[in-house]
Protein backbone atom coordinates (compact mmCIF):
# COMPACT_ATOMS: atom_id res chain seq x y z
CA UNK A 1 0.00 0.00 0.00
CA UNK A 2 1.54 3.52 -1.06
CA UNK A 3 0.40 6.94 -1.48
CA UNK A 4 2.43 9.03 -4.18
CA UNK A 5 1.72 12.53 -3.91
CA UNK A 6 1.14 15.95 -1.97
CA UNK A 7 -1.22 18.53 -3.86
CA UNK A 8 -1.04 22.57 -3.60
CA UNK A 9 -2.67 24.91 -5.75
CA UNK A 10 -0.49 28.11 -6.07
CA UNK A 11 -0.05 30.80 -9.14
CA UNK A 12 3.09 31.99 -6.96
CA UNK A 13 5.22 30.55 -4.31
CA UNK A 14 7.03 31.41 -1.82
CA UNK A 15 9.94 29.19 -0.77
CA UNK A 16 10.90 29.31 3.39
CA UNK A 17 14.08 27.87 4.19
CA UNK A 18 13.98 26.70 7.93
CA UNK A 19 16.35 26.24 10.58
CA UNK A 20 15.98 24.15 13.84
CA UNK A 21 16.23 25.33 17.48
CA UNK A 22 16.21 24.03 20.28
CA UNK A 23 13.15 25.02 21.32
CA UNK A 24 11.22 26.06 18.34
CA UNK A 25 11.29 26.58 14.66
CA UNK A 26 12.20 29.61 13.03
CA UNK A 27 12.19 30.61 9.11
CA UNK A 28 13.92 32.76 6.69
CA UNK A 29 12.05 33.43 3.43
CA UNK A 30 14.02 33.33 -0.21
CA UNK A 31 13.36 35.59 -2.94
CA UNK A 32 10.48 35.13 -5.37
CA UNK A 33 11.01 33.94 -8.76
CA UNK A 34 8.52 35.19 -11.18
CA UNK A 35 7.37 32.30 -13.50
CA UNK A 36 4.95 33.60 -15.49
CA UNK A 37 3.42 37.49 -16.61
CA UNK A 38 -0.01 38.19 -15.13
CA UNK A 39 -2.53 37.42 -17.48
CA UNK A 40 -6.61 38.32 -17.44
CA UNK A 41 -8.32 36.04 -15.44
CA UNK A 42 -5.66 34.18 -14.17
CA UNK A 43 -6.29 32.36 -11.13
CA UNK A 44 -4.43 29.25 -8.82
CA UNK A 45 -3.64 26.01 -10.04
CA UNK A 46 -1.81 23.48 -8.57
CA UNK A 47 1.67 22.78 -7.43
CA UNK A 48 3.18 19.72 -6.03
CA UNK A 49 6.65 18.53 -3.84
CA UNK A 50 7.74 15.28 -4.66
CA UNK A 51 9.73 15.13 -1.20
CA UNK A 52 13.76 15.56 -2.08
CA UNK A 53 13.52 19.35 -3.31
CA UNK A 54 11.73 19.04 -6.77
CA UNK A 55 8.32 20.32 -7.79
CA UNK A 56 6.00 20.82 -10.89
CA UNK A 57 3.44 23.46 -11.40
CA UNK A 58 0.20 24.48 -13.87
CA UNK A 59 0.20 28.08 -14.83
CA UNK A 60 -3.16 29.50 -15.74
CA UNK A 61 -4.27 28.66 -19.49
CA UNK A 62 -3.97 31.29 -22.13
CA UNK A 63 -6.30 33.02 -23.95
CA UNK A 64 -6.72 29.80 -26.38
CA UNK A 65 -7.16 27.78 -23.22
CA UNK A 66 -3.90 25.80 -24.01
CA UNK A 67 -2.50 24.13 -21.02
CA UNK A 68 1.05 24.75 -20.37
CA UNK A 69 2.55 22.60 -17.29
CA UNK A 70 6.26 23.22 -16.25
CA UNK A 71 8.86 21.28 -14.40
CA UNK A 72 10.43 23.35 -11.53
CA UNK A 73 13.69 22.21 -11.33
CA UNK A 74 15.36 22.79 -7.68
CA UNK A 75 19.31 22.54 -7.17
CA UNK A 76 20.69 23.97 -4.21
CA UNK A 77 17.44 25.69 -3.27
CA UNK A 78 17.20 27.31 -5.74
CA UNK A 79 14.66 27.32 -8.77
CA UNK A 80 15.52 27.21 -12.07
CA UNK A 81 13.93 28.52 -15.69
CA UNK A 82 11.28 25.77 -16.00
CA UNK A 83 10.34 24.12 -19.54
CA UNK A 84 6.72 24.17 -20.28
CA UNK A 85 4.78 21.07 -21.51
CA UNK A 86 1.21 21.15 -23.39
CA UNK A 87 -1.33 18.71 -22.07
CA UNK A 88 -5.02 17.41 -23.20
CA UNK A 89 -7.85 19.48 -21.73
CA UNK A 90 -8.52 23.10 -20.53
CA UNK A 91 -7.83 25.16 -17.43
CA UNK A 92 -5.48 22.81 -15.09
CA UNK A 93 -6.22 22.28 -11.84
CA UNK A 94 -4.15 19.39 -9.92
CA UNK A 95 -1.24 17.87 -10.61
CA UNK A 96 0.53 14.63 -9.15
CA UNK A 97 3.57 12.70 -9.14
CA UNK A 98 4.45 8.58 -9.15
CA UNK A 99 5.98 6.12 -11.38
CA UNK A 100 3.12 5.34 -13.82
CA UNK A 101 4.90 2.57 -16.01
CA UNK A 102 7.12 1.47 -13.55
CA UNK A 103 10.76 2.38 -15.00
CA UNK A 104 11.88 3.90 -11.97
CA UNK A 105 11.14 7.47 -13.08
CA UNK A 106 9.03 10.02 -11.64
CA UNK A 107 6.09 10.86 -14.04
CA UNK A 108 2.91 13.33 -13.73
CA UNK A 109 -0.92 13.42 -14.03
CA UNK A 110 -2.80 16.75 -14.89
CA UNK A 111 -6.14 17.56 -14.17
CA UNK A 112 -8.10 19.67 -16.29
CA UNK A 113 -11.74 21.36 -17.24
CA UNK A 114 -13.42 22.73 -19.73
CA UNK A 115 -15.62 25.93 -18.11
CA UNK A 116 -15.73 28.74 -21.21
CA UNK A 117 -16.74 31.97 -20.20
CA UNK A 118 -19.93 31.82 -22.55
CA UNK A 119 -20.78 27.80 -22.06
CA UNK A 120 -21.62 25.13 -19.43
CA UNK A 121 -18.78 23.19 -18.26
CA UNK A 122 -17.78 20.12 -20.70
CA UNK A 123 -16.24 16.64 -19.27
CA UNK A 124 -12.87 17.66 -17.95
CA UNK A 125 -9.54 15.25 -18.99
CA UNK A 126 -6.64 13.64 -16.72
CA UNK A 127 -3.34 13.64 -18.66
CA UNK A 128 -0.47 11.40 -18.33
CA UNK A 129 3.47 13.05 -18.82
CA UNK A 130 5.66 10.49 -18.45
CA UNK A 131 9.14 11.10 -17.73
CA UNK A 132 12.27 11.13 -19.16
CA UNK A 133 14.70 11.10 -16.02
CA UNK A 134 16.43 13.76 -16.59
CA UNK A 135 13.83 16.45 -15.48
CA UNK A 136 11.95 16.52 -18.55
CA UNK A 137 8.62 14.94 -19.74
CA UNK A 138 6.59 13.55 -22.82
CA UNK A 139 2.81 13.77 -23.17
CA UNK A 140 1.69 10.12 -23.30
CA UNK A 141 -2.32 10.50 -23.20
CA UNK A 142 -5.50 12.00 -21.83
CA UNK A 143 -8.83 10.47 -20.37
CA UNK A 144 -12.26 12.14 -20.06
CA UNK A 145 -13.42 12.70 -16.68
CA UNK A 146 -16.37 14.14 -15.02
CA UNK A 147 -17.04 17.83 -15.54
CA UNK A 148 -15.13 19.98 -13.33
CA UNK A 149 -12.84 17.70 -11.89
CA UNK A 150 -10.80 19.47 -9.06
CA UNK A 151 -7.96 16.97 -7.25
CA UNK A 152 -5.98 14.20 -8.48
CA UNK A 153 -4.57 11.90 -5.51
CA UNK A 154 -2.08 8.70 -6.55
CA UNK A 155 -2.44 5.45 -5.03
CA UNK A 156 -2.24 1.97 -5.39
CA UNK A 157 -6.11 1.42 -4.78
CA UNK A 158 -6.32 -2.43 -5.50
CA UNK A 159 -3.09 -3.60 -4.01
CA UNK A 160 -1.35 -4.43 -6.85
CA UNK A 161 1.82 -2.92 -6.81
CA UNK A 162 0.47 -0.16 -9.37
CA UNK A 163 -0.42 3.57 -9.11
CA UNK A 164 -3.98 4.71 -9.56
CA UNK A 165 -5.47 7.39 -9.92
CA UNK A 166 -8.44 9.27 -7.78
CA UNK A 167 -10.01 12.73 -8.96
CA UNK A 168 -12.62 14.30 -7.50
CA UNK A 169 -15.53 15.84 -9.15
CA UNK A 170 -16.99 19.35 -8.33
CA UNK A 171 -20.74 19.30 -9.74
CA UNK A 172 -20.88 15.46 -9.72
CA UNK A 173 -20.34 15.46 -5.72
CA UNK A 174 -18.07 12.29 -6.42
CA UNK A 175 -14.53 10.85 -6.88
CA UNK A 176 -13.76 8.85 -9.82
CA UNK A 177 -11.30 6.04 -10.02
CA UNK A 178 -8.80 5.04 -12.72
CA UNK A 179 -6.90 1.79 -12.29
CA UNK A 180 -3.14 1.88 -13.70
CA UNK A 181 -1.92 -0.72 -16.16
CA UNK A 182 1.41 -0.62 -15.09
CA UNK A 183 2.30 0.82 -18.40
CA UNK A 184 1.36 4.90 -18.12
CA UNK A 185 -1.81 4.09 -19.11
CA UNK A 186 -5.35 3.62 -17.27
CA UNK A 187 -8.73 2.50 -17.44
CA UNK A 188 -11.77 3.56 -15.31
CA UNK A 189 -12.96 1.93 -12.71
CA UNK A 190 -15.89 3.62 -11.52
CA UNK A 191 -17.66 7.15 -9.71
CA UNK A 192 -18.30 6.85 -5.86
CA UNK A 193 -20.42 9.29 -4.13
CA UNK A 194 -18.55 11.34 -1.91
CA UNK A 195 -19.21 15.24 -0.33
CA UNK A 196 -21.10 17.71 -1.15
CA UNK A 197 -18.73 19.68 -3.22
CA UNK A 198 -15.32 18.52 -2.99
CA UNK A 199 -12.18 20.17 -3.54
CA UNK A 200 -9.81 18.57 -1.82
CA UNK A 201 -8.51 14.88 -0.97
CA UNK A 202 -5.96 12.69 0.93
CA UNK A 203 -5.40 8.72 0.82
CA UNK A 204 -4.28 6.88 3.96
CA UNK A 205 -5.44 3.34 5.48
CA UNK A 206 -7.92 4.86 8.03
CA UNK A 207 -8.97 0.99 9.30
CA UNK A 208 -5.73 -1.05 9.18
CA UNK A 209 -7.12 -3.47 6.73
CA UNK A 210 -4.08 -3.07 4.73
CA UNK A 211 -6.12 -1.26 1.74
CA UNK A 212 -5.93 2.57 1.00
CA UNK A 213 -8.96 4.95 2.17
CA UNK A 214 -9.88 8.46 0.86
CA UNK A 215 -10.78 11.38 2.91
CA UNK A 216 -12.41 14.02 1.10
CA UNK A 217 -13.70 17.31 2.37
CA UNK A 218 -17.23 19.38 1.91
CA UNK A 219 -16.86 22.89 0.58
CA UNK A 220 -20.73 23.15 -0.73
CA UNK A 221 -21.66 26.71 0.83
CA UNK A 222 -25.51 26.47 0.02
CA UNK A 223 -28.39 25.97 1.95
CA UNK A 224 -28.86 22.04 0.76
CA UNK A 225 -25.08 21.74 1.94
CA UNK A 226 -24.52 23.29 5.35
CA UNK A 227 -28.03 21.98 6.49
CA UNK A 228 -26.50 18.75 6.84
CA UNK A 229 -23.66 20.66 8.86
CA UNK A 230 -19.26 20.91 7.92
CA UNK A 231 -18.04 17.87 7.35
CA UNK A 232 -15.28 15.67 5.67
CA UNK A 233 -16.15 11.90 4.41
CA UNK A 234 -14.44 8.46 4.82
CA UNK A 235 -14.57 6.37 2.28
CA UNK A 236 -13.33 3.02 2.94
CA UNK A 237 -11.55 1.23 0.15
CA UNK A 238 -12.24 -2.80 -0.20
CA UNK A 239 -8.76 -3.20 -1.72
CA UNK A 240 -9.93 -3.55 -5.51
CA UNK A 241 -10.56 -0.03 -6.80
CA UNK A 242 -13.75 -0.11 -5.21
CA UNK A 243 -14.96 1.95 -2.25
CA UNK A 244 -17.87 1.91 0.28
CA UNK A 245 -20.71 4.59 0.91
CA UNK A 246 -19.36 7.93 2.55
CA UNK A 247 -19.69 7.90 6.18
CA UNK A 248 -19.48 11.78 7.17
CA UNK A 249 -17.54 13.58 10.06
CA UNK A 250 -18.13 17.19 11.60
CA UNK A 251 -15.55 19.56 11.40
CA UNK A 252 -14.97 23.27 11.80
CA UNK A 253 -17.32 25.26 9.20
CA UNK A 254 -16.16 25.67 5.58
CA UNK A 255 -13.52 22.76 5.64
CA UNK A 256 -11.14 23.69 2.81
CA UNK A 257 -8.67 21.26 2.90
CA UNK A 258 -7.27 18.06 4.34
CA UNK A 259 -4.10 16.11 5.36
CA UNK A 260 -3.58 13.01 6.94
CA UNK A 261 -0.77 11.74 9.69
CA UNK A 262 -0.30 10.16 12.66
CA UNK A 263 -0.39 12.91 15.09
CA UNK A 264 -0.70 11.14 18.42
CA UNK A 265 2.02 8.69 18.12
CA UNK A 266 -0.50 5.52 18.42
CA UNK A 267 0.24 4.57 14.77
CA UNK A 268 -2.98 5.48 13.45
CA UNK A 269 -3.84 8.12 11.09
CA UNK A 270 -5.81 11.02 11.89
CA UNK A 271 -6.79 13.91 10.18
CA UNK A 272 -6.06 17.57 9.97
CA UNK A 273 -8.67 19.70 8.47
CA UNK A 274 -8.46 23.94 7.58
CA UNK A 275 -11.55 25.34 7.97
CA UNK A 276 -12.51 29.23 7.72
CA UNK A 277 -15.39 31.26 8.84
CA UNK A 278 -15.88 34.44 8.08
CA UNK A 279 -12.29 34.92 7.74
CA UNK A 280 -11.63 33.33 11.26
CA UNK A 281 -9.44 30.41 10.89
CA UNK A 282 -8.79 26.62 12.36
CA UNK A 283 -7.37 23.87 12.08
CA UNK A 284 -9.71 20.96 12.95
CA UNK A 285 -8.12 17.96 14.22
CA UNK A 286 -9.75 14.18 14.24
CA UNK A 287 -7.52 11.25 15.91
CA UNK A 288 -8.20 7.87 14.35
CA UNK A 289 -9.74 5.44 16.38
CA UNK A 290 -7.78 2.89 13.98
CA UNK A 291 -11.26 1.26 12.68
CA UNK A 292 -11.88 3.71 9.98
CA UNK A 293 -13.58 5.89 12.39
CA UNK A 294 -12.63 9.29 14.34
CA UNK A 295 -13.24 10.88 17.23
CA UNK A 296 -14.70 14.17 17.74
CA UNK A 297 -13.03 17.47 16.36
CA UNK A 298 -10.77 20.23 18.45
CA UNK A 299 -10.28 23.41 16.52
CA UNK A 300 -6.69 25.25 17.27
CA UNK A 301 -6.46 28.90 15.83
CA UNK A 302 -4.88 30.09 13.16
CA UNK A 303 -4.41 33.17 10.61
CA UNK A 304 -7.33 34.45 8.88
CA UNK A 305 -8.80 32.99 5.34
CA UNK A 306 -7.04 29.67 5.70
CA UNK A 307 -6.99 27.59 2.53
CA UNK A 308 -3.86 24.81 2.59
CA UNK A 309 -2.35 22.71 5.43
CA UNK A 310 0.81 20.44 5.24
CA UNK A 311 2.35 18.35 8.19
CA UNK A 312 5.45 17.74 8.57
CA UNK A 313 8.03 17.46 11.87
CA UNK A 314 9.40 21.23 11.61
CA UNK A 315 11.49 21.18 14.45
CA UNK A 316 13.24 17.69 14.36
CA UNK A 317 11.68 16.65 17.60
CA UNK A 318 10.53 13.54 15.81
CA UNK A 319 6.56 14.97 16.65
CA UNK A 320 4.42 15.95 13.81
CA UNK A 321 3.18 19.38 13.40
CA UNK A 322 1.16 21.99 11.30
CA UNK A 323 1.59 24.80 8.66
CA UNK A 324 -1.20 26.44 7.27
CA UNK A 325 -1.15 29.01 4.65
CA UNK A 326 -3.45 31.60 5.71
CA UNK A 327 -4.62 33.69 2.67
CA UNK A 328 -6.53 36.68 4.31
CA UNK A 329 -9.19 37.36 1.95
CA UNK A 330 -10.98 40.10 3.01
CA UNK A 331 -10.47 42.82 5.23
CA UNK A 332 -6.88 44.79 5.80
CA UNK A 333 -4.85 42.12 6.98
CA UNK A 334 -1.73 40.28 5.46
CA UNK A 335 -0.59 37.01 4.44
CA UNK A 336 0.41 34.61 6.45
CA UNK A 337 1.65 30.60 7.22
CA UNK A 338 0.97 29.55 10.74
CA UNK A 339 2.88 26.92 12.23
CA UNK A 340 1.15 24.79 14.87
CA UNK A 341 4.33 22.47 16.74
CA UNK A 342 3.10 19.34 17.72
CA UNK A 343 2.75 17.90 21.40
CA UNK A 344 3.01 13.95 20.33
CA UNK A 345 -0.13 13.27 22.14
CA UNK A 346 -2.12 14.95 19.32
CA UNK A 347 -2.59 18.13 20.60
CA UNK A 348 -0.78 21.07 19.41
CA UNK A 349 0.81 24.19 20.75
CA UNK A 350 -0.64 27.95 19.98
CA UNK A 351 0.25 29.21 16.36
CA UNK A 352 3.55 31.08 15.28
CA UNK A 353 2.84 33.47 12.63
CA UNK A 354 5.13 34.29 9.91
CA UNK A 355 3.99 37.18 7.50
CA UNK A 356 4.32 36.76 3.79
CA UNK A 357 4.00 38.87 0.80
CA UNK A 358 0.67 38.41 -1.30
CA UNK A 359 -2.12 35.79 -0.37
CA UNK A 360 -1.13 32.30 0.01
CA UNK A 361 -3.64 29.38 -1.19
CA UNK A 362 -2.15 26.32 -0.98
CA UNK A 363 1.42 24.85 1.04
CA UNK A 364 3.69 22.24 0.85
CA UNK A 365 6.73 20.84 2.90
CA UNK A 366 10.35 19.27 1.86
CA UNK A 367 13.96 19.73 1.75
CA UNK A 368 14.30 21.97 -0.94
CA UNK A 369 17.83 23.15 0.12
CA UNK A 370 19.07 19.61 1.08
CA UNK A 371 20.21 20.43 5.14
CA UNK A 372 18.04 17.86 6.52
CA UNK A 373 15.72 20.25 7.73
CA UNK A 374 12.14 20.05 6.39
CA UNK A 375 11.30 23.91 4.32
CA UNK A 376 8.09 25.06 3.12
CA UNK A 377 7.09 26.01 -0.19
CA UNK A 378 3.77 28.31 -0.76
CA UNK A 379 1.39 29.92 -2.95
CA UNK A 380 0.16 33.28 -3.49
CA UNK A 381 -2.55 33.69 -5.85
CA UNK A 382 -2.06 37.50 -6.44
CA UNK A 383 1.47 37.01 -8.60
CA UNK A 384 3.28 34.63 -10.21
CA UNK A 385 6.81 34.04 -9.00
CA UNK A 386 8.12 31.65 -7.27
Amino acid sequence: MKVFSNVVIACVVVIFVAYSGLSSTQWSAAPGIPVMASTEGSHAHTLTANGIGDAATLLPADVEFKDLLPNLVLRNGEFLEAPQYTASGVQPQSVTMGDFNGDGRMDIAVVSYDCPREANCGPGSVSILLGDGDGSFHYLKGYDTEPEPGVVVAGDFNDDGIPDLAVTSYVGNSVDIYLGNGDGTFRAEGEFKAAFGPTSMAAGDFNSDGNLDLVVNDSCADAKCTAQGHTVSILLGNGDGTFQPPKPYTTGANPQAVAVADLNGDHVLDLAVVSDTSGFGAVSVLLGNGDGTFQGYVNYGVGSGPEGITLADFNGDGKEDIAVADNCGTGNCEGAISVLLGNGNGTFQPQAYYAVSGNPTRIAAADFNRDGKMDIVSSDIEDLNI
